[in-house]
C-alpha cells in the first residue's frame, strides 16, 4: 500500500482544494513516467514491437510472447509510478478530472501513429518476404481491425455520452486524427496485403483471431489497471 507523503508543500485547500500529481515538483516525475510508459503499453507499440521481432526471426509465436510479456511489465510500471506519484497528495483532494498538456495529446498521437505506421510496414515486407500463408496475411488485417476498434472507443464515447460526461475538445481531437490515421493505415494495409497474398483464401476466423489477440491485449492492460488500482487503495486522508 502506498503511503502519503505530503511534504507542506501543497496548495492552500481555500484556494485549491483539489490537487494533481503535476501541481508538485516531488511527484511530477512520477506522473509523467506512469504516463510515457502507459503509451509503450499500448496496443500499436504492441505491434510495432512485434513486428520488429517477427522482421528479425524466423519464430512466429515467440515475438507475440515477448511483445505481451512487455506490454504487460509496461501497465505494471506505469501503474506503480502513477500510485507513487498520487501518494502525494491526499486521496480526498485528488484531481482525476484534471488534463494532461495538450503537447502530450499531440505527442501520444504522433507516436501512436508513428508505431503503427512502422509496425504495419515491417509487418507487411515481412509476409511478403516470406510467401505466407493467406492465414497470416488475414490475421495481420485482424489486428489492424482491432487496434482501430480500441482507438474508436473514446471518440465514440465522447460522441455519444452526456456532455457533462464528455473529454474537452482539447483533450479529444488528437485522437480524431490519430483515429484517422490508423484507418487510412489499416485499410491501405489490407488492400496491399490482397493484392500481395491469395485475398479469396482468407477466412473469417484468421481475421477474427487477430482481431480478438489485439483486443485480448488492451483487455489484459484494462484488467491490471483495476487490480492495481484496488490494490493501491487505502485509507488515505
Amino acid at each position: 500500500m502506498n503511503t502519503i507523503r505530503e511534504e507542506g508543500n501543497l496548495p492552500d485547500p481555500a484556494i485549491q482544494p483539489l490537487v494533481h500529481p503535476l501541481d508538485l515538483p516531488a511527484a511530477r516525475r512520477s506522473f509523467a513516467a506512469s504516463w510515457w510508459l502507459e503509451q509503450l503499453a499500448s496496443p500499436t507499440m504492441f505491434l510495432a514491437l512485434a513486428s520488429m521481432l517477427w522482421a528479425i526471426s524466423n519464430n512466429y509465436v515467440t515475438p507475440i510472447l515477448v511483445s505481451l510479456v512487455v506490454t504487460v511489465c509496461a501497465a505494471f510500471a506505469s501503474r506503480y509510478q502513477s500510485g507513487e506519484a498520487w501518494s502525494h497528495i491526499p486521496r480526498k483532494r485528488h484531481d482525476h478530472q484534471r488534463h494532461v498538456p495538450l503537447w502530450w495529446s499531440v505527442a501520444q498521437t504522433a507516436i501512436s501513429t508513428l508505431a503503427l505506421y512502422v509496425g504495419l510496414i515491417l509487418l507487411l515486407g515481412w509476409i511478403i518476404a516470406r510467401d505466407f500463408p493467406p492465414g497470416v496475411a488475414a490475421f495481420s488485417v485482424g489486428l489492424g481491425i482491432g487496434i482501430v476498434l480500441i482507438m474508436s472507443t473514446t471518440p465514440l464515447w465522447n460522441l455519444g455520452a452526456p456532455r457533462h460526461l464528455r473529454s474537452e475538445a482539447r483533450a479529444w481531437s488528437p485522437q480524431y486524427i490519430s483515429l484517422a490515421l490508423t484507418a487510412v493505415a489499416v485499410v491501405f494495409s489490407s488492400v496491399t496485403l490482397a493484392g500481395a497474398a491469395d485475398a479469396e483464401s482468407w477466412q473469417l476466423i484468421d481475421i477474427a483471431t487477430g482481431t480478438a489477440v489485439i483486443l485480448a491485449v488492451q483487455c489484459l492492460w484494462l484488467l491490471i489497471h483495476v487490480v492495481t488500482s484496488r490494490s493501491s487503495s487505502g485509507p488515505r486522508t
